[in-house]
């Protein structure tokens, strides 16, 4: 587990001065190193938390830009999570999208309906995952509108 981000001179994404910083909530270690590893390649850089009580301690950095979660995570639930953020102003704007092995319908909804961007299924493609980043951080996206059909 990291609290500091894994790749200190990651470059920044094309045409950003400084990387941006994501948080990745992931519990289970090969999917962290994994996702961690595409963003970091595309010049993002990660701090990691494995649970939602560090996820909601690292959220407070005032790097992170944007918070992808796991849905099942030890102790408070990455849905929970969500609700959490959205309820403190110092959060309630952060970009959030889950990640999760849960693909149900009623888990998409539920985790929408806690206030998150977008709901993607694992396992993720790495296009998906970068164009989802993108897409949550694109300064013309409007909060709350549906994400393309193409995440």
């Amino acid at each position: 587990m990291t609290d500091a981000p894994r790749s200190p001179s990651a470059a920044a994404p094309t045409g950003a001065r400084t990387p941006v910083t994501v948080l990745l909530v992931e519990d289970e270690p090969d999917s962290a190193v994994l996702m961690a590893q595409i963003l970091e390649l595309e010049g993002y850089r990660v701090v990691e938390a494995r649970n939602g009580a560090e996820a909601l301690e690292r959220v407070l950095y005032p790097e992170i830009r944007v918070a992808l979660l796991d849905v099942m995570l030890p102790g408070i639930d990455g849905f929970e999570v969500c609700r959490r953020l959205r309820q403190d102003p110092r959060t309630t704007r952060l970009p959030v999208a889950f990640i999760s092995a849960r693909s149900r319908a009623e888990d998409r909804a539920a985790g929408l309906q806690v206030g998150a961007d977008v709901y993607l299924t694992k396992p993720i493609s790495r296009a998906a995952l970068v164009s989802a980043v993108k897409w949550l951080l694109d300064p013309a996206r409007v909060p709350g509108a549906p994400a393309p059909s193409t995440l």
